[in-house]
């Protein structure tokens, strides 16, 4: 559940904008960007069929790209807004995902009413707008964002994003567009990018890394205690072949194992992939520590 906002907050107070060394020196980091990973894995549960959609960095980028189209619209600093043929022409989503990858996803995500027609036209040129749940799930993952920032330097962004919803209109544009040109999160290391290259992966992945227990101390391996193929399968509404091709590959390149192979006892995920992990995590939270003073700069 995500915290509170802070109760008379200031809303002028300026907020740290941070880089990825600035950050990894606040203390409780890592539990802070293991805790956001329980949220994520909570809006899954709330919602599976939205966030399966999105589970994929690939499909991520395509719909965070996608949106910023929306949200530029709504403040003026693109009139154009969102069209298929406008997103099969953003040069860098071109790096991570092929014109029929997208085409196809935004057919999934029409047919679920994740994004929905404005009027009637040529469908590679009339409006998208998205969907309720799609609105409310990527304030919810602003806002859950913005209050991991607080709780690690007391300050008010959630607050303040509570007070003027328009932050996320300003903000997400900025978001989308500085993960998409930075390959330490849009082309994560091999560790990362075996779980988030797949379907259900992104979920799994912050699912494992949240079974640790931090600050780890020594040891190439971080215990995680029992993990079974069929919780996953039940959990994440995957096929049990597709949690065993995931396992597999990750244990193929020693990211996880267990004490009574090949899935008996304990199980535990290497510090390979948990550092991989909070650097993925920490790169995405300091550019939203960014984009928050940018977007609140025009409220």
């Amino acid at each position: 559940m995500m915290p509170a906002a802070a109760a008379n907050p200031d809303p002028s107070r300026p907020q740290p904008a941070y880089d990825l060394a600035s950050l990894f020196l606040l203390p409780n980091l890592e539990e802070t960007l293991t805790r956001i990973g329980r949220e994520l894995t909570g809006i899954h549960d709330e919602t599976p069929r939205v966030v399966h959609y999105v589970s994929d960095l690939r499909r991520w980028l395509i719909t965070q790209a996608a949106l910023s189209f929306y949200f530029d619209r709504l403040t003026g600093a693109d009139p154009g807004g969102l069209t298929v043929s406008r997103l099969l022409k953003l040069e860098p989503l071109k790096r991570y995902a092929s014109r029929n990858t997208i085409s196809a996803h935004f057919l999934q995500m029409r047919r679920f009413h994740i994004f929905t027609v404005e009027a009637p036209g040529d469908l590679r040129t009339r409006p998208l707008i998205p969907g309720d749940d799609a609105l409310r799930l990527i304030r919810a993952w602003l806002d859950g964002h913005l209050a991991a920032l607080d709780s690690l330097d007391g300050g008010s962004r959630l607050a303040v994003s509570q007070a003027h919803p328009a932050l996320l209109h300003h903000a997400q544009p900025r978001i989308a567009r500085a993960l998409l040109d930075d390959e330490s999160w849009s082309d994560p290391p091999e560790s990362v990018a075996i779980f988030t290259l797949s379907g259900m992966g992104s979920n799994l992945l912050h699912d494992l890394v949240a079974r640790v227990s931090f600050p780890h101390e020594g040891g190439p391996c971080c215990p995680i205690g029992p993990l079974r193929p069929r919780s996953l399968v039940a959990r994440y509404g995957v096929s049990r072949s597709q949690v065993i091709r995931l396992l597999a590959r990750a244990q193929q390149v020693g990211d996880i194992g267990w004490s009574e192979p090949p899935y008996g006892g304990d199980a535990w995920i290497s510090k390979r992939l948990a550092d991989a992990y909070l650097n993925w995590q920490a790169v995405k939270l300091a550019t939203i520590s960014r984009a928050f003073v940018e977007a609140q700069a025009l409220l």
